[in-house]
């Protein structure tokens, strides 16, 4: 009987060891379950947080935030073409925080590098090694590409500003009537030809500075022209039209081989009095009107106003507010009868 009876203690401490091993396997495997779906939930929540998120600005605008403008960035492994890209309808909203682009860094940690351009209608190759425009929109065009590439990972996110630069330089062409042309004269059919060697259509990625470059030989087909056909009946000033042009390298300062004509007629007349008729070759100036500009550069605006008189008109060129630098200068030219 005793022996029975410790068997069965025995078999009772059996079964208890048996119960204690259970439970320590369900307890671990439940920790374990636990821990999995902890760690899984902080990787989701990890990749979330590291979303490729890039700050951008316009660099030539001294400090100011964008005017309305679109724009495509490119993200890359080891090729333009080899990650995804951006297209973003308005660069302003932008403007003082960062944009996510919805997309996460690779897995592997590699580096990913970022360029952009605008406008985003811009036309582009399928390897985006060339951006273009058409023939109708050369000239009227503010091109602008990113500065320099920023890169970033999954261990070292994006970090700099995007800034984006002027590749033209405009040129806000405007007219006036002086008031010595009232009650007397009126001035109508007002048009500025623009050659078409300053009218780019062609923008190719430059691997040894990593940045998009004019190419110089790539230009429109056609002159651009502005023209204002209304009379000028007051004094105000009023818009002729505004260009973005490549300058040469070399340019000296100077808008060569421009064309003015325009007609000048009796008030209340049809028959013409005058027509200009002129070429115009410009040297900017400076501020102070009297130091010649060496060299214009891309990021530069000037304001060519036409001012008609009785009997010839003046043009001027100034510095536009909210871009690095300009000139001033005044022309007197005669019409031809």
């Amino acid at each position: 009987m005793l022996k029975q009876e410790t068997i069965n203690n025995g078999g009772k401490k059996m079964k208890q060891r048996k119960y204690t091993i259970f439970s320590l396997l369900f307890l671990t495997t439940a920790i374990f379950i636990s821990c999995d779906s902890v760690l899984e939930d902080e990787y989701t929540i990890s990749n979330e947080q590291k979303q490729i998120e890039v700050r951008f600005a316009k660099s030539s605008l001294d400090g100011s935030s964008f005017t309305s403008a679109s724009g495509v960035l490119i993200f890359w492994k080891n090729t333009l073409d080899d990650f995804f890209q951006s297209k973003i309808d308005d660069l302003a909203q932008y403007s003082n925080s960062k944009y996510n682009t919805g997309k996460s860094y690779p897995n592997d940690y590699s580096t990913v590098f970022a360029t952009g351009y605008s406008p985003a209608d811009m036309q582009n190759s399928s390897d985006f090694q060339v951006i273009s425009l058409p023939n109708k929109s050369s000239g009227i065009t503010d091109v602008c590409v990113a500065e320099k590439v920023i890169s970033g990972s999954q261990t070292s996110l994006f970090h700099e500003t995007m800034e984006f630069e002027h590749t033209l330089t405009k040129v806000y062409f405007t007219v006036q009537r002086d008031k010595t042309m009232e009650g007397s004269r009126d001035v109508r059919n007002i048009t500025i030809n623009i050659p078409k060697s300053y009218l780019p259509i062609e923008w190719n990625y430059d691997t040894k500075d990593n940045k998009y470059k004019i190419n110089y030989k790539k230009t429109a087909t056609d002159n651009l022209q502005f023209t204002h056909s209304d009379i000028i009946h007051s004094t105000g000033t009023e818009e002729l039209g505004t260009a973005y042009l490549m300058l040469p390298t070399d340019n000296e300062g100077k808008l060569n081989n421009l064309h003015l004509t325009a007609e000048i007629l009796l008030i209340d007349e049809t028959q013409i009095e005058r027509k200009i008729d002129s070429p115009l070759d410009i040297q900017l100036y400076e501020q102070d009107n009297v130091s010649p500009i060496s060299n214009a550069k891309p990021g530069e605006a000037y304001e060519v106003c036409f001012q008609f008189q009785q009997n010839s008109f003046t043009l001027i060129a100034r510095q536009l507010d909210n871009w690095e630098k300009g000139g001033l200068i005044y022309v007197p030219v005669k019409p031809g009868k």
